[in-house]
């Protein structure tokens, strides 16, 4: 279950670009159809792309440790990966 929860945006898009398909072929789409399927399938892999949980700089504690306190305002910021 925790699987579907972390990609619920990758599993859904993907279900709703199959449903296109499938509905496009159903109804005897023309070639600029498939093109627009094609391009929304290029923005959400974009938008996948800036989404995407990263890693962090200061992943160690001591990193984190020397950035505070060097005379520069750090800001913590605590968030979960998905």
């Amino acid at each position: 279950m925790q699987y579907f929860n972390q990609y619920s945006l990758t599993i859904a898009s993907l279900g709703m670009l199959i449903l296109a398909i499938i509905s496009l072929a159903r109804i005897g789409a023309k070639w600029y159809a498939y093109l627009g399927v094609a391009l929304l399938s290029v923005v959400l892999i974009v938008t996948w792309f800036f989404v995407r949980p990263r890693s962090s700089d200061l992943a160690s504690l001591t990193a984190v440790q020397s950035q505070i306190g060097s005379g520069t305002p750090v800001l913590l910021e605590f968030q979960s990966p998905y």
